[in-house]
């Protein structure tokens, strides 16, 4: 139940993350030659419009191969047996680069130049003759790749580097802003499903047959003072509850508002417990607002605990991998649908931070990288852009390595 419970969560929040990508980068006029979702080898593939959509056998993230985004390429050397297929134009509108062509009727070239992002053009020998012939390559052509992936070919003007810094920010950012607006829209709806939200005041819920309700509490009073303490909000009430419970206290003064009376009487405990709950906000505008606030709020845990791995040391054994996503999943899932929904609204946003950290590879290291192309007025060199994104993408996955190892090692000591 944990690994299913994984999938279907993970599944969620990275189709919706790379689908930002996917429909920014289509609206800014960029190619986008595939959507997969998973990593490794294919399993099964499809085609709609442009792009290919695939599913990979290692359900384990995604991607969104923009035309000339990273590492995207559609390399064709000199001296490569191709096998292309022409329109009544003459024009090529399908080249395979499979070891054995999907098209039995397709010319095998073998290729002396090829470049189908500037000219769009393929010079080469057909087999069996000696004369170079000039092949021009329709700008809706499909490659098909090594493994059987059908993409489709990308003029220069469809290249994500040939669009403005701006527009790029916007693609790159598109998928963490879908984190975000995912973990809203599931907040919003736990809201609504339970019927409210809990009230950050003191207002209180008072339990049957509690001390609360024994000493004249109702649901609605405000509790203002435990003993010479004052509570502002339910926050104040359980720590002090909590201390009077670790230091035996049985007796306390409760000063609580009631009819917007004040009134003081002394109490006393059984078990360390007042006998009230939070209260509930079920207002349609607490119930609207709630998916926003709380997700403002686990983004600034997430924050406050990269901070505190800088600030206090770093210490991978409070980092989590997919094993550790996993055992939470299992619990999760024995606390009901609700807690699933809660877990992934949690999940997502705290997906969002990371992808938007300032680190070559993720997200927010190539909006760094366009920033830093605004500033100057120029982008850094291909190869400069290359080689600090090597060093990220090398750093992650060694990260993801040691945090691995650590998530097995927990599980085996104890």
């Amino acid at each position: 139940m944990a690994i299913v419970v994984f999938l279907l969560v993970f599944t969620i929040i990275v189709t919706l993350h790379e689908f930002g990508h996917y429909y920014v980068a289509k609206k800014s006029g960029v190619l986008v030659r595939e959507f997969a979702l998973g990593m490794g080898p294919k399993v099964f593939s499809w085609r709609k419009g442009e792009t290919t959509f695939t599913l990979r056998a290692l359900p384990l993230g995604g991607f969104v191969r923009m035309a000339g985004d990273g590492d995207d390429t559609q390399e064709i050397r000199q001296g490569q047996r191709v096998y292309l297929t022409q329109n009544e134009d003459g024009r090529i509108v399908e080249i395979d680069t499979q070891d054995k062509p999907s098209n039995t009727l397709a010319l095998p070239v073998e290729v002396s130049y090829c470049d189908i992002v500037d000219t769009m053009t393929i010079k080469g020998f057909v087999a069996g003759e000696s004369d170079e012939q000039i092949f021009v390559v329709d700008d809706k052509a499909m490659h098909i790749e090594h493994d059987g992936t059908r993409v489709q070919v990308a003029p220069l003007q469809t290249h994500l580097e040939t669009k403005s810094a701006f527009k790029r920010i916007a693609i790159y950012a598109a998928g963490p802003i879908n984190n975000f607006l995912l973990s809203i829209f599931v907040f919003t709806l736990l809201a609504f499903s339970a019927g409210g939200v809990n009230s950050p005041s003191n207002h209180v819920t008072v339990s049957e047959n509690g001390v609360a309700a024994r000493i004249g509490i109702q649901t609605g009073d405000k509790i203002t003072a435990i003993n010479d303490t004052a509570i502002t909000n339910f926050s104040d009430l359980t720590t002090v509850m909590a201390r009077l419970r670790q230091q035996h206290v049985t007796d306390i003064d409760v000063t609580y508002e009631s009819n917007h009376q004040t009134k003081t009487i002394r109490a006393q405990l059984t078990d360390g417990y007042l006998g009230v709950t939070q209260s509930k906000d079920t207002d349609i505008w607490s119930k609207l607002t709630y998916g926003f606030t709380e997700t403002i709020f686990v983004v600034k845990q997430v924050w406050l605990a990269l901070v505190g791995l800088v600030t206090n040391g770093f210490n991978v054994g409070q980092l989590g991998g997919p094993i550790a996503i996993v055992q939470m999943s299992g619990e999760v899932a024995q606390s009901g649908i609700l807690s699933i929904f809660s877990f992934l609204a949690i999940l997502s946003a705290n997906l969002g931070v990371i992808n938007l950290l300032p680190i070559p590879g993720l997200d927010g290291g190539k909006i760094l990288l366009a920033l830093i192309e605004l500033l100057r007025g120029k982008p850094l060199s291909k190869n400069k852009e290359v080689f600090v994104t090597m060093i990220g993408v090398g750093v992650l996955l060694l990260l993801m390595v040691v945090v691995t190892f650590n998530d097995i090692a927990k599980l085996f000591i104890k």
